[in-house]
């Protein structure tokens, strides 16, 4: 498999920035960005372009990466792997107790935020390029999601 493209690692990028930025200031937890092993249950291992386990859940770190349920988990779909993500990964996470699982549309400038109950991860809410996110698994944190997609577009456009 190719490596991600280039607006895919920005957005990862800048998002794990400011999700670093306030996770460490508020003390709450700690953010990963890929290549990080997921140990979700017996059978499948992921790397999720980004995850954040709160303090509580400390002890899925295993020293080589993460065994158990990590609260969050952030995909960046894209067209090789959206199907993956949402027909495989998503179920897998459910059934493993993830808390949240965020799911990054870069052409439709939208995050999706799916809440799990330990079974299954329902949608709960979509954000816009232009709206602030929010997340119960990580009190306290709020990212303007603008500029990071301003940036996602100006990497795509064609030069002139």
């Amino acid at each position: 498999m190719f490596a991600p493209h280039l607006p895919h690692q920005i957005f990862a990028g800048w998002l794990f920035i400011r999700l670093a930025i306030q996770i460490d200031a508020l003390g709450i937890g700690n953010v990963f960005i890929a290549p990080v092993d997921v140990v979700i249950d017996g059978i499948n291992t992921f790397q999720p372009d980004l995850l954040y386990v709160s303090n509580g859940r400390r002890h899925i770190f295993d020293g080589h990466g993460i065994t158990g349920a990590p609260d969050v988990v952030v995909e960046v779909l894209s067209e090789s792997t959206r199907r993956h993500d949402l027909n495989v990964k998503l179920p897998v996470y459910a059934r493993n107790g993830v808390r949240e699982m965020w799911t990054v549309d870069l052409e439709a400038e939208t995050v999706s935020i799916y809440i799990g109950d330990g079974e299954s991860l329902a949608l709960e809410r979509v954000y816009h390029a232009a709206d602030t996110l929010v997340s119960d698994a990580m009190p306290g944190v709020a990212i303007d999601l603008s500029p990071i997609f301003a940036l996602v577009r100006g990497a795509t456009l064609p030069d002139v």
